[in-house]
């Protein structure tokens, strides 16, 4: 009787914390502007795990993003490109040698803490041909959006 206890006690706290692990809000770290006209990469804790997760934060958070970072900002032509990168919220010095290889660093900051950790990309969105909303999730997927407010499919 004990033993069950103490398991379905072990249950619920292994469940909650599971809970409380999967709902952490996202958090947007830096936002770096380092590469062409259009293309912005966005520093995240917390991202979500999913690719509807993902998509819908996204879609759920663009306007704020418009309105308090200006991204995403448009090249000439009217596309863009955005790169969310995982970071552990710590910037690193390049070093002189041939380590620097697993290290992502940007220009556009004036210090020689410029780099970070490559984690990896949790999702990228592109805009090209006319409107075209391309999504690439960190699970090797790709969804395609043909216009605005049109339906999201996957391609692969």
């Amino acid at each position: 009787m004990l033993k069950s206890k103490i398991l379905l006690a072990l249950l619920l706290v292994g469940l909650s914390f599971s809970l409380w692990w999967l709902s952490r809000p996202v958090k947007i770290g830096a936002i770096h502007r380092d590469g062409y006209k259009g293309y912005a990469t966005i520093l995240v804790k917390n991202f979500p795990l999913t690719d509807n997760g993902a998509i819908s934060w996204w879609n759920e958070n663009k306007n704020r993003f418009k309105e308090k970072y200006d991204i995403p900002s448009y090249d000439e032509e009217g596309h863009y490109d955005l790169v969310f990168l995982k970071w552990d919220g710590v910037y690193r010095t390049l070093p002189d040698t041939d380590q620097g290889s697993d290290l992502r660093c940007f220009d556009d900051m004036a210090t020689t803490k410029n780099c970070i950790k490559k984690d990896g990309i949790v999702f990228s969105i592109s805009k090209f041909d006319g409107g075209k909303i391309m999504y690439r999730t960190r699970n090797s997927n790709t969804y395609i959006q043909l216009k605005e407010q049109s339906e999201i499919k996957r391609v692969n």
